[in-house]
């Protein structure tokens, strides 16, 4: 091995110019003690000789004087990019990328969130964008009944946004596992479980519901009808920010839409369902200021304006009877908020 510290035999060898300058500008100059350390390390092995091309112990002391350096903040692992989410999330998803049973179309499923009468809301992961979503996969006679029509109503969702509306990403009609929704998925809470542990005080309720009912009117003014709005379906967000979700059933007020859902299907909840809408009407925007009541009261009783043994009875008060007034449940409920409440319904 060349000694380090002679000089080159040719002049030609080096560029033009200072040679400590070049030596500094290519990174190539040594401090005595590192020039010693080059100059006695043994040569390189015969490749013929497998033995040879363990560590010497010259070797293993110039990596132990000079360690290599550290790699770049570009190419750590701090700034590379990151795939899978952060926090509780990235060991589930690490864990159902693994399972080649675990998927929907493109998404990763992760774990069931809850199930109703028209399918199941899953949880999963967009690999393509790195982001956790919310699936409502519908099963049964409700899928049976929706066609191609449902993606390009679900494009019309996705048109609706708002802050206190759940973004709705894709619709998918056909292929295994269709018809389901993509939508925004919103770490907190449903209403009705903050419901189930007590009436909420006026002022809550109030604070909550104002920007629903401003959610509910930004979507009639697009033509666009909920019609199962309730306490389920509305989300408490980690952040405080109340989100309508679930605009499944929803159909739009105009003549070159698609509708979910057509005249002559009782779809809903019948405990939240405007009398019409319970009735297999057509429905429009008072079915939902009439689900806008029943969830207010709801917030104020703990209770639903009906309940009855079975889902017919609570039809038939639904188009029969009036409701029993929240202060006759709960008489420090505010009269203003009665008022409210009771000319929804």
């Amino acid at each position: 091995m060349a000694d380090p510290t002679s000089a080159p035999a040719d002049a030609s060898e080096c560029d033009e110019g200072d040679e400590g300058d070049e030596d500094a500008e290519s990174g190539d100059s040594l401090t005595m003690p590192e020039r010693d350390i080059y100059a006695t390390a043994a040569p390189p092995p015969e490749p013929s000789d497998e033995t040879q091309l363990l560590p010497t112990d010259s070797d293993r002391q110039i990596f132990d004087t000079h360690p290599p350096p550290p790699l770049p903040e570009s190419s750590s692992r701090a700034s590379a990019p990151q795939i899978l989410a952060e926090g509780d999330d990235a060991l589930e998803i690490a864990e159902a990328l693994r399972d080649p049973e675990a998927r929907l179309g493109r998404y990763v499923i992760l774990r069931e969130l809850g199930a109703g009468g028209m399918g199941v809301v899953l949880k999963a992961f967009d690999p393509n964008l790195c982001r956790t979503v919310a699936i409502k996969q519908i099963r049964g006679e409700a899928a049976q009944a929706l066609t191609r029509r449902f993606e390009r109503e679900a494009r019309v969702l996705a048109q609706l946004t708002h802050p206190n509306v759940v973004a709705v990403y894709e619709g998918v009609a056909e292929g295994p596992g269709a018809p389901y929704l993509a939508m925004e998925f919103v770490p907190g809470e449903a209403l009705i479980e903050r419901c189930r542990r007590g009436p909420l005080a006026g002022r809550e309720a109030a604070e909550i519901l104002a920007p629903v009912a401003e959610a509910i009117a930004y979507a009639h003014a697009q033509g666009v009808v909920h019609r199962d709005l309730k306490p389920h379906n509305v989300m408490l967000g980690e952040d405080g920010v109340p989100r309508v979700l679930d605009f499944g059933l929803a159909t739009r007020q105009d003549s070159n839409s698609i509708t979910l859902t057509t005249t002559g299907m009782i779809m809903g909840t019948p405990a939240y369902m405007a009398p019409e809408q319970a009735e297999a009407a057509e429905v429009g925007p008072p079915a939902d200021v009439w689900g806008l009541g029943a969830t207010l009261y709801e917030c104020l009783t703990g209770r639903p304006p009906f309940q009855a043994a079975t889902p017919l009875a609570v039809i038939h008060a639904v188009t029969h009877q009036e409701p029993p007034a929240p202060r006759e449940l709960r008489p420090q409920v505010s009269r203003d908020l009665e008022t409210i409440c009771l000319k929804c319904l």
